[in-house]
């Protein structure tokens, strides 16, 4: 198998797992207050790609999210990502 067959495969795999966790995301019942500006599918979508993109902390992968922020809402699906300061976080 060639390396252009293999990093589909890879690709077609991350595709799968993806469309897995974001059905299960989109069930998640969300219980925050009416006027949260983000939804509860990108908020856990956000926390995925925090985690499979192995950042170290919360504000490196604000800072990652910042410069990249068009591939991960393509590659993540994720319509609108949180920054901390819109949280208050300081």
């Amino acid at each position: 198998m060639g390396w252009i067959a293999r990093r589909r495969k890879k690709q077609s795999q991350f595709g799968y797992l993806l469309g897995e966790v974001q059905q299960v995301f989109g069930s998640v019942p969300d219980h925050r207050r009416s006027n949260a500006s983000i939804s509860m599918l990108d908020v856990l979508s956000s926390a995925f790609a925090m985690f499979s993109l192995k950042s170290s902390s919360l504000l490196s992968f604000e800072r990652r999210s910042q410069a990249e922020e068009g591939n991960l809402q393509r590659l993540y699906g994720i319509d609108k990502i949180g920054h901390a300061d819109a949280r208050g976080v300081r």
